[in-house]
């Protein structure tokens, strides 16, 4: 199933209380991965969902949050940050 069709799937699912998908965009440069992002917002809009680019620090807390809902790392082995 095509990464489209699965999110598509999530926005026709009424079940779900709540639903997040964060997606990461690349490129060899900005301009690539500018362009990329700008297509992931356009199908978000097409299906009716918002959609938000996150800076670094965000994009980290986020990525620390998905592998550590509860904090539970940080109290056993201390801060996650360098």
């Amino acid at each position: 199933m095509s990464h489209r069709a699965w999110l598509a799937g999530l926005v026709a699912d009424r079940d779900l209380l709540a639903r997040e998908v964060t997606v990461v965009v690349c490129g060899p440069d900005t301009e690539t991965a500018t362009r990329a992002a700008a297509q992931v917002e356009a199908f978000c809009a097409q299906i009716g969902t918002p959609a938000t680019r996150l800076d670094r620090a965000a994009l980290s807390a986020r990525a620390r949050y998905a592998l550590d809902p509860f904090g539970t790392a940080t109290a056993a082995f201390g801060s996650w940050s360098t």
